[in-house]
């Protein structure tokens, strides 16, 4: 059975609210690029000065939208969105925040206070359509995407500075039929 295709999307938090066309191959205000589901895939945090304690990334907004459902007759769901792997970083301390929401806040800055990022697959979904519902069924529609989801990343002053670049991954598992 060939899985469904989907489609990681990051918009900068600067854009205008591009709710009314992320359903659609239009590309709304604030739209970055299409991300690569490949491991070589790089979802770019910029730069993060850690000289001084407790720097955090600039925010990064995505969210995945169903473009076909191949052998799937009907729906993906059960989606949980974790951190398989952080190994970019082996010392120090560091963590990797979320929002998961419905709503678009324009220049949207998350920070440490926010929840982490599951480093195990979650037991239950954590992720869900754009109006909360449970499961992803529409192609160019508003069912066929999830909510936003803003990521940041903090990193301790005793990481040790280099540039560390794609060796964590975020991951999106879910069930279909």
């Amino acid at each position: 059975m060939s899985a469904p295709t989907i489609s990681a999307i990051h918009f900068a938090t600067s854009g205008i609210n591009p709710s009314g066309v992320r359903y659609s191959n239009a590309i709304g205000s604030g739209f970055i690029n299409i991300l690569s589901l490949l491991p070589t895939g790089i979802l770019d945090f910029n730069s993060v000065n850690n000289t001084t304690s407790g720097a955090i990334s600039s925010t990064q907004v995505l969210f995945y939208r169903l473009m076909a459902l191949n052998d799937a007759t009907e729906k993906i769901s059960n989606m949980r969105f974790w951190l398989p792997d952080s190994s970019t970083f082996n010392a120090g301390t560091y963590s990797f925040h979320r929002n998961f929401t419905t709503t678009w806040t324009q220049g949207d800055v998350i920070n440490d206070t926010y929840p982490t990022v599951p480093t195990t697959l979650p037991t239950s979904q954590n992720i869900f359509r754009s109006d909360s519902g449970v499961a992803l069924s529409g192609i160019n529609e508003n069912s066929g995407v999830t909510n936003w989801i803003y990521l940041c990343v903090k990193v301790g002053s005793d990481v040790p500075a280099k540039t560390y670049q794609g060796s964590f991954k975020y991951r999106l598992s879910y069930d279909y039929n």
